[in-house]
């Protein structure tokens, strides 16, 4: 099938995992670690509901807990562990480097030494197994300052309930393929729904648009989200950002359009996943995915947004 995107943005396929190339993992810095269970089994546990949201630990994920994540700062003093969370079929690590790493070692042979002893504890907990526990790589994220760690922390700590509302609601979370929006292959996630809504408002901000008609196009959005409209936005600009952000907290229906395609395991986080579980938030990109992030470009930018304006005029305005 002939490839449908754009010419200048292809995507890059290779099996690399997501990693900034011209970062020191040798020195001091604060990371959140994602690690996958191979063919995501969920060989650590399994989602406890009630009373609250938990993950109930198998053997193997009580070992990893208690006797794996405690090695890291035993074999390498300059490691602390801020925060973990083990789910059924990946853990999250918040590991903090105090100082240079020892012998020339990086971050990348830490995670490595980790794995191993996780293996170890799964082949003498479950007996020889035909693979591996977990799949190769992991994905990192760069902590750069405390409110990253805060807001990255309390992510961790609320995966078992975004867990439970995604099993209480899989209609709106997962990724819909080959989707025709106004003409364009898309990927989508969310409420596909909101298409259907006649009344729709593009939110664009110019970088040279006066507050007062900011101010003057934010009132006519936020009343567009009160009367039940839709708001469709690239949201690019940091001014568009705060009006969808706004939008959301208000709970107000919202189609966000994106730089980039949807992971197989995707999900969007903080006020936006609580706004997909709610049924007010369509991601579309007509792009695909790619493990290496890029920086968004002119081009694309008005690509994005001409995809918004044909979307906010998808029906005639009487």
């Amino acid at each position: 099938m002939e490839s449908t995107l754009p010419p200048y943005w292809q995507p890059i396929h290779h099996n690399m995992k997501r990693r900034k190339r011209s970062h020191n993992y040798r020195k001091p810095g604060t990371y959140l670690l994602t690690i996958n269970v191979l063919n995501r089994r969920p060989l650590f546990g399994n989602l406890v509901v009630y009373p609250s949201p938990r993950i109930n630990l198998s053997p193997l994920g009580d070992r990893i807990v208690r006797g794996e994540i405690p090695r890291i700062s035993y074999f390498y003093p300059e490691i602390e562990v801020y925060k973990t969370c083990v789910m059924p079929d990946h853990l999250h690590l918040i590991v903090r480097l105090n100082r240079p790493l020892h012998n020339d070692l990086h971050l990348g042979n830490v995670v490595a030494g980790f794995k191993l002893g996780c293996h170890d504890a799964y082949t003498e907990i479950l007996g020889p197994q035909e693979i591996g526990l977990f799949e190769e790589g992991y994905n990192d994220r760069i902590l750069y300052h405390k409110l990253q760690l805060k807001a990255w922390k309390k992510y961790v700590a609320d995966n078992p309930k975004r867990l439970a509302i995604k099993r209480a609601h899989p209609e709106l979370f997962h990724t819909l393929y080959n989707m025709n929006v106004v003409n364009r292959n898309c990927q989508g996630f969310g409420n596909i729904y909101l298409l259907d809504i006649p009344d729709k408002e593009m939110v664009q901000v110019h970088h040279d648009d006066s507050d007062e008609v900011y101010q003057a196009a934010f009132k006519r959005w936020m009343a567009c989200g009160e009367r039940g409209g839709v708001l469709v936005s690239a949201a690019v600009a940091k001014r568009e950002r705060d009006v969808i952000n706004e939008a959301i907290a208000r709970g107000y229906p919202v189609i966000r359009l994106r730089d980039m395609g949807f992971s197989a395991f995707y999900k969007p986080g903080g006020i936006y996943f609580d706004a997909c579980a709610a049924g007010d938030l369509l991601e579309l990109s007509p792009w695909e995915y790619q493990t290496q992030k890029k920086e968004i470009t002119r081009k694309q930018c008005d690509f994005l947004n001409a995809m918004a304006r044909d979307i906010a005029n998808m029906f005639p305005k009487e």
